[in-house]
């Protein structure tokens, strides 16, 4: 929602203002929500292609445990894009 005019605004009633600043609250409340569940869903998404990443880079040392496996770090593809 564009923001109101400033002439508007100062021939606006207090009722009127007051009414204004609720709505715009209870609107950035419910932009709020809605960002917070996308947040939620990315991380949630991120986690599990982490998770996909490691078991492709390790899945021969858990499949066959028979094949000694060589030291590996969780996150050894996050700590070297770090460095």
């Amino acid at each position: 929602m564009p923001l109101p005019q400033l002439d508007f605004l100062l021939e606006s009633s207090m009722r009127s203002l007051e009414d204004l600043e609720l709505s715009s609250l209870n609107r950035a409340a419910n932009l709020s929500k809605a960002v917070r569940t996308e947040l939620d869903d990315w991380i949630e998404e991120r986690a599990k292609a982490m998770l996909s990443r490691w078991m492709i880079q390790h899945r021969d040392a858990l499949v066959f445990p028979e094949i000694k496996p060589k030291q590996v770090e969780l996150f050894e593809a996050e700590t070297k894009k770090r460095a």
